[in-house]
């Protein structure tokens, strides 16, 4: 379904929003990377088919520690797949892979809410894709623009200081 949100219109000429509504699912995971001695931030989202479970969740990990060579320091949400057996022993697997969670219903806190909030209210909002090809591409494309400034925000939103 897509993101409504407030719109100009002529008065009297409502928009309407015709969308399909029986698209296979497809869901995101992403993360903020954070070089504090570069003052570096940068940002990497995985898009799959279906709902992202431990397999994904691995998946997605393997490709951060391919795209980092410094240790790794992932902070999440308390989502099952996130403490699921498998994860934990990828991450015994890899010693530069440490784990920590948020506390519980503490979204507030994790700087990849401000990412999500981002796309649905303004990147994909009012966004009426034709079918699954086609909202790849325009999260694909709103994704590679979000900049450092954005990214900044996203973190001293939560509170922490970079």
């Amino acid at each position: 379904m897509p993101t409504v949100v407030r719109t100009w219109a002529p008065c009297g000429q409502t928009p309407r929003l015709a969308h399909q509504s029986s698209w296979p699912k497809l869901s995101a995971i992403a993360a903020i990377s954070v070089s504090p001695q570069r003052r570096r931030l940068s940002h990497y989202m995985l898009l799959w088919h279906g709902t992202i479970d431990a397999e994904g969740i691995v998946h997605f990990l393997t490709h951060l520690l391919r795209q980092r060579r410094e240790p790794l320091i992932v902070v999440w949400d308390n989502l099952a797949g996130h403490r699921s057996a498998l994860v934990r022993e990828f991450a015994e697997r890899h010693p530069r892979l440490h784990l920590e969670a948020l506390p519980a219903y503490a979204p507030e806190l994790n700087p990849v809410e401000g990412l999500w909030a981002h796309f649905k209210a303004q990147t994909l909002a009012n966004a009426s894709p034709h079918d699954v090809e086609d909202l790849i591409a325009r999260v694909a494309e709103a994704n590679a623009n979000v900049g450092a400034n954005r990214l900044d925000g996203f973190i001293r939103r939560t509170g922490l200081n970079v």
